[in-house]
């Protein structure tokens, strides 16, 4: 983006230069063309320094050596808008997540470990069966068996069924306080991700209208210039507000793509392979 507003810069250089050669304007314009290719060439060096950071901080983050040989080839495009509503979303979530689904289980557990403790008060009724073999040769045998049923009702445990229930009931309250707390939460969190990418797409799309009309304002200012109508401050001044609509593109951009990152992982459905 630097790189674009330089080599736009330089070309207005050449038109500074030229109405100086001729005596148009005064060496101050000059100057102050001047000022602004270096600072622009020096925001171009910060900017190559800070991506050269950030690649190897991204290869170091991947379990690389942190060396700066490999190149992004995904490009930094906005991309399609989200799909589906905020309810959708929230049910996506819902239904989804890792963490829910895994403590939705645990409360299941809870639940059949509860109906097991209180199952403890009821009676019991269990059938025995034997049957035997009598012999020493084989030739002459005898043989018997016995079938019996025992039936039992707890009387008298001395607290220790009432207090295993209590403990289960307990243990699943709990869990059913963590379990809505922990929906509230990803429903905030895909709440917070949703609206956060909704406003970086409508700022992506006031920003490409804010570079066309940008960009014509330089070329009217330009050619007025030229004229002998504006002065290079009018010139550097469009410049400027050139290069910050495309920062604010840019921005948004980055902004809607970790947005998007944000509420797929909220929802649980975010995919690594992209």
């Amino acid at each position: 983006m630097i790189q674009q507003i330089l080599e736009t810069a330089k070309a207005h250089l050449k038109l500074v230069q030229s109405r100086y050669d001729g005596g148009f304007v005064a060496k101050s314009d000059l100057l102050r063309a001047q000022v602004h290719i270096a600072d622009l060439e020096q925001q171009l060096s910060e900017s190559k320094s800070q991506t050269d950071i950030a690649k190897c901080m991204l290869k170091i983050a991947m379990g690389g050596a942190g060396n700066l040989d490999d190149t992004l080839t995904t490009p930094l495009e906005a991309g399609m808008p989200m799909g589906n509503n905020l309810d959708e979303w929230i049910s996506k979530a819902l239904a989804h997540r890792p963490d829910l689904k895994q403590l939705t289980f645990q409360k299941r557990i809870a639940e059949k470990e509860r109906d097991k403790t209180r199952a403890g008060r009821l009676p019991s009724v269990s059938l025995s069966g034997n049957y035997e073999i009598n012999s020493e040769d084989f030739n002459d045998s005898g043989n018997n068996y016995t079938v019996g049923a025992v039936a039992s009702l707890p009387l008298f445990t001395g607290g220790r069924i009432s207090s295993s229930i209590r403990e289960a009931e307990f243990n699943l309250k709990q869990i059913n306080a963590i379990l809505q707390g922990m929906k509230q939460r990803i429903c905030g969190e895909t709440r917070q991700a949703f609206f956060n990418a909704r406003s970086a797409w409508e700022r992506i799309q006031v920003a490409q209208s804010a570079i066309g009309q940008s960009k014509e304002s330089l070329r009217i200012v330009k050619n007025r210039y030229n004229s002998g109508l504006f002065t290079i401050t009018d010139l550097l001044d469009v410049e400027v507000v050139v290069q910050q609509s495309l920062t604010n593109h840019l921005k948004a951009v980055h902004d809607y793509r970790a947005a998007i990152a944000h509420l797929e992982l909220a929802a649980g459905i975010i995919d690594i392979t992209k």
